[in-house]
């Protein structure tokens, strides 16, 4: 697979002011082989037009960055840290294999204080999980139970909330259900059309949702019955059943 960058514009920061409190979407995507086609396609002129209704979101107390990480051959951050939302989208290609493990052992490492992703002065909220997927992993359980399970020990996961789009009425939906750990918080996308509304809805809804809840700068060291939340996912799953399907005759994959 092709390295693919974010072509990042200039986004110094204004130093004037009370420094805002960070809010990370992270986008794990599958780019193998089964995503070739309309479904990558659909992603990426999704993920453009997220990229600007999510500045509209940002209100005075969060700043809202976004970190892509993508999972085929292995796996691959587009963006080496979290870029803010005036980034320009690149373009992702689709072919390999599936490696959901790799691709979890990566978000783990990146959800952390100490050397990760979550290492803002000013603090930082729970962040954004969404996964987008079609298919089964190749380096792990059909499930993905050991790179989940990975994660289920990191505290960030625990107080983040968990999205996950499931591409295709044939696609991994138990792998989806297992990474967000609730149902309600999964969708069907069967079509190009469904598919950029709710990565569109979900994304900008869970973005207002988790920057009006709590932060933290010391999530690695607190008890994680203390910072497990289930609010945050109970509101976007809501939200996602308000979703409507589309009327009209796209093509289905």
């Amino acid at each position: 697979m092709a390295n693919e960058m974010m072509d990042l514009l200039d986004t110094t920061e204004d130093v004037g002011g009370i420094p805002r409190r960070t809010l990370t979407i992270f986008f794990m995507i599958d780019v193998s082989g089964s995503m070739y086609g309309s479904k990558i396609g659909a992603v990426n002129s999704a993920m453009e037009e997220v990229l600007v209704d999510l500045q509209d979101v940002e209100g005075a107390d969060a700043e809202i960055k976004m970190a892509v990480l993508t999972f085929s051959d292995g796996c691959y951050w587009m963006t080496p840290q979290p870029v803010n939302l005036d980034a320009n989208w690149s373009e992702l290609k689709a072919e390999g294999l599936t490696d959901f493990y790799s691709a979890c052992k990566e978000l783990n490492d990146k959800l952390s204080v100490s050397h990760g992703f979550m290492d803002s002065a000013s603090g930082c909220y729970a962040p954004v999980l969404f996964l987008i997927t079609d298919g089964y992993p190749t380096d792990d359980t059909d499930n993905g139970d050991n790179g989940i399970n990975l994660l289920k020990k990191n505290n960030w996961y625990k107080a983040a909330i968990r999205v996950a789009i499931a591409i295709g009425d044939d696609a991994n939906k138990s792998l989806c259900e297992n990474f967000t750990g609730n149902p309600e918080t999964v969708v069907v996308a069967h079509n190009s059309v469904f598919l950029k509304k709710v990565i569109k809805k979900i994304a900008v809804t869970s973005s207002q949702v988790a920057s009006s809840g709590r932060s933290r700068t010391d999530s690695e060291t607190t008890d994680p019955n203390t910072v497990e939340s289930t609010v945050g996912n109970k509101q976007v799953g809501t939200i996602i059943k308000e979703i409507p399907e589309d009327d009209d005759d796209d093509f289905e994959w």
